[in-house]
């Protein structure tokens, strides 16, 4: 079965962030922050069924979701980071850089 790695990178101090994946929450956690150190906040790994999926990713209560279809056979990897504009998303088949 194929895997998604989801990894929160840049930009988070202390929010709660939400993630769904094809509508069902795969992770819901308060206080997620960036490790200067390494660049990274969270990272998750999740199972999936071949073909495409949706991921909608949410800093909330405030926070406007963004979301983008994906595919794990060509993009395995789903990158996510957060700056003053808000969050950015984007998917690939390199591996995190700090793995």
């Amino acid at each position: 079965m194929p895997s998604l790695t989801i990894a929160l990178e840049e930009g988070f101090s202390g929010e709660q962030v939400r993630i769904l994946l094809d509508g069902e929450v795969v992770f819901d956690q308060a206080d997620v922050r960036t490790r200067m150190q390494l660049g990274m906040a969270r990272m998750l790994t999740v199972e999936v069924s071949p073909g495409t999926h949706r991921i909608q990713v949410q800093v909330t209560p405030q926070g406007e979701p963004v979301e983008m279809e994906i595919d794990p056979a060509t993009a395995p990897v789903v990158r996510v980071s957060r700056d003053v504009g808000g969050l950015s998303i984007s998917a690939s088949d390199a591996p995190p850089r700090y793995l």
